[in-house]
């Protein structure tokens, strides 16, 4: 691909973010409700379901990963990443959150990771009241990010259980491994 035709590629995918944006407001997520907008956040295409399976394949480099397991990328890490938050947000919705957006129920065609990331901050600061991390959401670079989006803008923070997450918590490794360790059992 030339560098005109990335160029024209990029300007179109500027245009898919901004209309994908205007479509928010459509459904009146802008508009301030009892408990708001909540984000769900949960691994995509990374997390340790990936890290495991990166392990257990002896493969070092997650785009190695990708590229020569691209059937066992798809089959063991980002279908089953894309059930557990579709589950994810259901869950948020049984909490009573009319409003859950599920990153994860969202494809656009040649995007590639920061075009969503782009997107979903957008989302997180302009749409969302409340960020709620699923299990393991550590592991993951994009919610990792979405963490820091969440903290950076203010947003209330809730764990997989939908109870307020402190972000002190949250940034501590340590705390974090014990919270998932204790989770399990």
């Amino acid at each position: 691909m030339s560098v005109n035709e990335r160029l024209l590629q990029e300007d179109h995918i500027l245009q898919e973010i901004r209309m994908t944006l205007s479509t928010y407001r459509t459904v009146g997520i802008g508009t301030p409700r009892r408990k708001g907008a909540v984000y769900a956040s949960s691994p995509i295409t990374s997390g340790l379901r990936c890290y495991e399976e990166m392990r257990q394949s002896g493969i070092k480099s997650y785009q190695t990963f990708r590229e020569q397991k691209r059937r066992a990328f798809m089959e063991r890490v980002m279908q089953p990443n894309l059930q557990v938050g579709a589950r994810f947000g259901e869950r948020l919705r049984r909490h009573g959150w009319p409003l859950v957006i599920v990153p994860g129920e969202f494809f656009a065609k040649n995007w590639a990771q920061e075009h969503y990331m782009s997107l979903w901050r957008q989302v997180i600061v302009r749409f969302a009241r409340t960020v709620s991390f699923n299990i393991g959401w550590q592991w993951s670079v994009g919610c990792a990010e979405e963490f820091l989006i969440a903290v950076q803008s203010g947003k209330r923070m809730l764990d997989s259980a939908a109870r307020p997450l402190d972000p002190q918590v949250g940034a501590d490794v340590p705390a974090v491994i014990r919270h998932l360790r204790d989770s399990r059992h």
